[in-house]
């Protein structure tokens, strides 16, 4: 008898080329591959209208099915109600004991930090932060010498904001549309009233900044997606270093990506060796710890910066990652990549089954 395997996301009807080539793959695996919004789960009898994948003629047709066993979860949420109310029944599906999901996720940045700081292990890697709860706890920490960046806590898509005192001057840079925006105030008076208002809408962490840029005076960081394979051991998939724009911001919406070996030439000086022991220690360390402190996971994306100075810090850490397009990945790794649902799910069932 297949395995049932559902696909979670906001937007069936838009069916992304990677959720099609998981399902060419499914009947190696007999899968059976499901595709639907958790709002379209009839609570009265759990039936779900959908999208099943059928391998014959390898496309989605439409179809209304039973609750699959196990689930994927890869909707991205925003601040409207749709979102709000899917992040709901989410969480009510996660509480359910017929229900298996690959990875439960990670709660916000701030529990996150929380945690991990007093974990010895990770706690080096982690640059101090604190929450932005008032204008004047912000401001306090400025500095010509010591420039600031706010986060949102949630992660979602709200701006992330670098502050900075210039002499009596204070500059405010974001990114909008992919595009660097800068506003400067001219008093301190100025800048704690803008700061009333963002932080009226969001809820937002304080870290200070750190001199990540090449030269080109371009920030960047490396970006590291780990997932579980076919046995429940974590690996390593693709290593890559996301560059933002001259003078800007490092964000997620940073799109240009290059090859780990591109950092080595442009910082010939590195010490290479340190660096990527430090990281491989990371990698082996940072998946246990999580799991152990919060749930079971299935795949982690982290974003490590690289300072100049050569210190190494865990600025992020994402349990959704985003997509990395087809062509920025080795040919080698695509294949790992599309199957590593279909294997981890394929290792849960025969575990559940007593198989292993």
């Amino acid at each position: 008898m297949s395995t049932k395997l559902g696909i979670l996301t906001l937007d069936p009807q838009t069916q992304q080329e990677f959720f099609h080539e998981i399902g060419k793959r499914a009947r190696k695996y007999d899968i059976e591959l499901f595709l639907f919004s958790p709002l379209n789960i009839v609570p009265a009898s759990h039936k779900v209208e959908g999208y099943c994948f059928h391998s014959d003629i390898n496309e989605w047709k439409q179809s209304q099915f039973s609750l699959p066993l196990y689930l994927y979860d890869r909707c991205i949420y925003e601040e409207d109600s749709k979102s709000k109310n899917a992040k709901r029944v989410v969480s009510w599906l996660k509480s359910r004991s017929d229900t298996t999901f690959l990875g439960y996720g990670l709660p916000n940045k701030w529990v996150l930090y929380e945690e991990l700081k007093n974990n010895p292990l990770i706690s080096p890697y982690l640059v101090e932060t604190t929450k932005a709860s008032l204008p004047e706890k912000i401001i306090s920490k400025l500095s010509a010498d010591h420039p600031i960046i706010l986060k949102p806590i949630d992660g979602n898509r709200s701006a992330i904001y670098s502050i900075e005192q210039i002499e009596n001057n204070v500059l405010v840079k974001t990114t909008r549309a992919e595009k660097v925006v800068a506003k400067s105030f001219e008093s301190m008076a100025d800048c704690k009233q803008w700061l009333e208002i963002i932080l009226r809408k969001h809820i937002y962490l304080m870290q200070r900044k750190l001199n990540n840029v090449n030269k080109n005076n371009q920030p960047y960081a490396l970006r590291m997606l780990l997932q579980k394979d076919h046995a429940g051991n974590w690996h390593e998939v693709t290593r890559k270093i996301r560059v933002g724009d001259k003078n800007g911001l490092l964000t997620n919406t940073s799109e240009n990506i290059y090859t780990y070996e591109g950092l080595k030439k442009q910082f010939p000086h590195f010490n290479v060796t340190y660096i990527e022991n430090e990281i491989d220690e990371i990698i082996a360390q940072l998946p246990k710890q999580l799991e152990q402190t919060f749930h079971p996971l299935f795949e982690l994306e982290v974003d490590i910066i690289l300072a100049n100075d050569q210190s190494i810090w865990i600025i992020d850490i994402n349990s959704k990652p985003k997509m990395i397009s087809a062509d920025k990945i080795e040919t080698n790794r695509l294949e790992q990549l599309i199957e590593a649902p279909l294997a981890y799910c394929q290792f849960l069932s025969t575990s559940k089954n007593g198989l292993i």
